[in-house]
């Protein structure tokens, strides 16, 4: 797809979205959210449609963080990039 055919102007497209809040007995029964966003970048105006901000609350900790990025290369192949920790970034807004 490089082009959305309900409108095409759009930049990028979210193709899935989705989350699951549960209680983890794995961790003390705390609350455990796995959430799913699967977008589609049209066009490079969009490159920053593909960050993604998880806003934490006082002792609230990302466990298992995994990402991927599918791209296609000049020979028409597509090519997997999983996320490396020198890509994520921490940002303390407040103490809480």
């Amino acid at each position: 797809m490089s082009i959305y055919d309900k409108d095409s102007t759009a930049a990028a497209v979210v193709l899935y979205e989705h989350a699951n809040v549960y209680l983890d007995p794995d961790n003390d029964y705390n609350t455990r959210t796995d959430y799913y966003y699967r977008i589609k970048i049209l066009n490079k105006s969009a490159f920053d449609l593909a960050n993604i901000s998880i806003d934490l609350y006082k002792k609230e900790r990302i466990v298992d963080l995994k990402a991927v990025t599918y791209n296609i290369n000049e020979d028409s192949r597509i090519v997997k990039n999983n996320l490396m920790d020198k890509d994520i970034f921490t940002i303390q807004n407040n103490e809480n």
